[in-house]
């Protein structure tokens, strides 16, 4: 007689989870430095389209590849990617300046692609997650190179988190 044993039977067999996996050594439980991280995902994205909403493992693909204007640090803290500092300025617009970065084929990352990405993303036709909330922004404007200045039409303390957003990473400008 044979018998098949899923994971759920092999599980309640050990008593623990921590147990079933004690056959691969102390190291196989701890971070290693060096070495080839293979990560699962639960299924294969329907699209990598760089601004809709297509689920978590979509989104786990567009973490690697695309970097945002800003993202959250490993404490949870907002923090710059592309954009090097951002701050409210006297009439109420958020401005972001720009650290040196490039893209992919190596031209630099520049103001006009960060205002291609909203514009872009704001069109009624889009499909970006954010399309709703980027409608606020009444104007982007690029007064040189690495500046950003986004105008609305009342104060917006949380403009800054749709920018760190996954759903919202820079793309180089005409590469939609």
């Amino acid at each position: 007689m044979t018998t098949r044993m899923n994971r759920r039977g092999f599980l309640a067999t050990t008593g623990a989870a921590a147990g079933a996996l004690s056959f691969l050594g102390p190291k196989a439980l701890h971070a290693q430095d060096g070495g080839t991280l293979r990560f699962g995902l639960s299924t294969y994205p329907p699209s990598l389209d760089a601004w809709a909403s297509n689920g978590t493992a979509a989104g786990t693909i567009k973490l690697m590849i695309h970097r945002g204007l800003l993202g959250y640090g490993p404490d949870g803290t907002m923090r710059g990617e592309l954009a090097e500092s951002w701050e409210v300025d006297d009439e109420g617009a958020w401005v972001f300046t720009l650290r040196d970065a490039t893209w992919h084929d190596g031209t630099p990352v520049t103001s006009e692609d960060i205002a291609w990405n909203v514009l872009e993303a704001q069109k009624p036709d889009s499909a970006a997650y954010l399309q709703g909330q980027l409608a606020a922004i009444t104007s982007v404007e690029t007064p040189d190179e690495k500046t950003v200045r986004m105008v609305t039409d009342e104060p917006l303390a949380v403009l800054p988190g749709w920018f760190a957003h996954f759903n919202m990473p820079m793309i180089k400008k005409g590469e939609a």
